[in-house]
């Protein structure tokens, strides 16, 4: 796909869309605005803007700063045997050409990449970085620290900054621990108060607002950074929002969220990585991410990306890539979401957009925003279910009105099931089921019609006769995934895999019944 011309990857995107209101397929000028032009990538009215640096760090677990202190420290005083200190990892930076080698790098789960540079103060926190000196259609730098022996996969290229060592975490040994505080104060970098203190491990709750809810739920499986300097530790939070860290230190930490995991990448506009800042302290890290901010959008995607690709899906595929991870762009303005496809076209287009606002500029509730997450997801998992080929020949009536009750039932199940324990969420109904649906929707290819298979609730005897005449019940997500999707393009073909694959009391008539109203429509 690196190899498509231009013209003929702005003719896929013309034709290759999917979204989740109609009024956010973008017109031909707009996209071709989106592949080539400014707006696309910027992305920084948001007071939640680019991370901003300042002077240059002088680290002290550099090797050569490590190697002084042991000499000094060998010189004053006796310590018995110590090992020669040989360099144990190196800083470097990588320049990814395109977003094939960003995947490529990044498939290496156990080296933690940062856009920004570690070496520099980070002089006013945001939510993303990109190096200035680099096109903002391009990937940015990628600042790691990898073992003295690591190598990279053929084809990528790094830059060494400077090698490192890190003295082993032995409790609390006599020299070690002194060649640590040697080497802060050779770099000035211990504080005017310090007093010697024993090891510790960072550890942290992480907590997001919640709008149905009202109030503050564990986010599970967030990677949580402890740093300083170059000495870098990860954890992942557990289903209480707790983690410990990988790691221990010596001195306070620069605690952060690196929104992503194995399989997907929220980003803080077209490619730039998502990123919440966190306090320098030497203690736990307690975070409830509050209303209004970019970050709670950030924390809402990871919610339904975690229950899509490791939560409890109900047996539908999940939306893993074969090759590279899935890239979540969040667009910090009015809009509802996009998928474009499992490929990032020219390195440029991410897999999927979510907009975060409403048209008079304030946050969406969590809940909406959630559901459009998942609606997206829904989307890329049938695409890998069924082939990219065969997805893209389905109708939209059929793909979105199936993404439209995986949005509903899984979001349902998040609420209902999952936070069940909470008051707010025991009667929540997502979107209302989409039951309200006439011919006269503004909206109409998104329709009850797999919700109708799946709940018990007849809107044609609430309603009336100009809604759906629903009789049937009892099929799951799963069993239409697996025995009714397989073949079904449009109205016709879903009307014979139904009645091929009859489930419960369903009947010929009772199927006909249900499609009766969708006729008429081209679906």
């Amino acid at each position: 796909m690196r190899k498509i011309s231009f013209i003929t990857s702005l003719m896929m995107l013309l034709v290759f869309h999917s979204c989740k209101m109609d009024n956010e397929i973008l017109d031909v000028n707009e996209k071709t605005r989106e592949i080539i032009g400014e707006s696309y990538f910027n992305d920084r009215s948001s007071n939640e803007g680019m991370i901003v640096l300042g002077a240059k760090l002088n680290d002290p677990y550099r090797y050569e700063t490590m190697l002084r202190a042991q000499n000094e420290l060998l010189n004053e005083r006796s310590y018995g045997y110590i090992p020669p200190l040989r360099s144990t990892y190196k800083y470097v930076r990588v320049l990814p050409v395109d977003e094939y080698y960003l995947d490529l790098i990044k498939a290496d789960t156990n080296i933690v990449f940062f856009d920004y540079p570690l070496h520099y103060e980070i002089a006013s926190m945001g939510t993303y970085y990109h190096d200035p000196s680099i096109a903002d259609s391009l990937p940015t730098w990628q600042y790691c620290v990898i073992p003295s022996n690591y190598s990279f996969p053929v084809g990528v290229k790094f830059e060494l900054i400077y090698d490192l060592y890190f003295p082993p975490e032995v409790s609390d040994d006599t020299f070690y621990t002194d060649l640590e505080e040697r080497a802060f104060k050779i770099t000035g970098n211990l504080d005017e108060n310090y007093t010697r203190a024993s090891s510790w491990r960072p550890s942290a709750t992480i907590k997001a607002y919640d709008d149905v809810v009202e109030g503050y739920i564990p986010l599970h499986g967030v990677k949580v950074i402890a740093r300083r300097f170059t000495k870098v530790k990860e954890g992942l939070t557990d289903e209480k929002g707790y983690c410990v860290v990988n790691g221990t230190f010596k001195y306070p930490v620069n605690y952060s969220i690196k929104w992503e995991r194995a399989y997907w990448d929220i980003r803080s506009g077209a490619i730039w990585q998502a990123y919440t800042d966190g306090p320098k302290i030497r203690g736990k890290w307690t975070l409830n991410i509050d209303k209004g901010s970019k970050s709670l959008m950030f924390a809402t995607i990871h919610r339904a990306a975690y229950k899509f690709y490791y939560g409890n899906c109900l047996g539908l595929r999940r939306p893993i890539l074969s090759i590279g991870k899935t890239k979540i762009h969040y667009k910090d303005s009015y809009g509802t979401g996009v998928y474009w496809g499992n490929w990032s076209i020219l390195g440029i287009l991410p897999d999927i957009k979510i907009w975060g606002k409403k048209s008079d500029g304030t946050y969406k509730e969590t809940n909406y925003v959630y559901g459009t997450t998942i609606h997206e997801l829904g989307h890329q998992s049938h695409a890998l279910h069924i082939g990219t080929i065969n997805f893209w020949q389905n109708t939209k009536f059929i793909y979105e009105s199936w993404a439209t009750a995986v949005e509903w039932k899984l979001t349902n199940h998040h609420y209902n099931v999952e936070l069940a324990k909470n008051a707010s969420c025991v009667n929540y109904n997502h979107e209302n089921g989409h039951q309200l649906w006439t011919n006269s929707a503004i909206n109409i290819e998104y329709t009850p019609v797999f919700i109708d298979l799946i709940d018990d609730f007849n809107q044609a005897n609430v309603y009336g006769s100009d809604y759906i005449n629903d009789e049937i019940t009892g099929y799951s997500l799963s069993y239409i995934q697996n025995k009714i999707l397989d073949d079904t393009y449009g109205l016709h073909s879903l009307s014979l895999s139904l009645k091929a694959n009859k489930k419960g009391n369903t009947t010929d008539s009772s199927i006909h019944n249900l499609l009766l109203k969708y006729y008429g429509h081209g679906f």
